[in-house]
């Protein structure tokens, strides 16, 4: 039976395998701020933040049964003071390569279905584009049956 962490913390090693050396990729949570992202130090080649959005229960109505299915994302961001068409150019390859990665991953978690992709967000807004950030978000989801 994994919980909600192992899931997050084996999405962040599958990523970091197959992404850009110079990219980081890191468990996060809290809330994503311009100012949180700049304790990051982010720079041209970008970070990727996995994080657990949330958990609902799929059992049926009355049903004892613990199946839920939770919802991870991952933020992808860099620093691009050129311009928001640059930041743009390094930032969705990376979001699209995450999004192929977690879609049927498990990541050998027991009780742990497939991912299932949901979304690529573009996470624009003139606060980012101010500070020269530019954020995709790749959000997905697992089924997870606890024995």
């Amino acid at each position: 039976m994994a919980r909600l962490e192992q899931i997050r913390d084996a999405a962040v090693i599958h990523i970091r395998g197959a992404i850009p050396k110079q990219a980081r990729c890191e468990a996060f949570s809290g809330e994503l701020t311009p100012e949180s992202v700049a304790l990051k130090r982010l720079t041209r080649a970008g970070a990727v933040l996995v994080t657990c959005v949330g958990m609902a229960s799929t059992a049926e109505e009355g049903s004892l049964d613990l199946r839920m299915r939770a919802q991870f994302g991952d933020f992808c961001l860099a620093r691009n003071t050129k311009s928001a068409e640059g930041g743009e150019a390094d930032v969705l390859p990376l979001a699209q390569t995450i999004g192929l990665l977690v879609h049927g991953a498990s990541f050998d978690l027991a009780g742990v279905g497939p991912g299932r992709l949901l979304a690529l967000d573009n996470c624009f807004t003139a606060e980012w584009e101010k500070e020269g950030i530019t954020a995709w978000a790749v959000t997905w989801e697992h089924d997870i049956h606890f024995g």
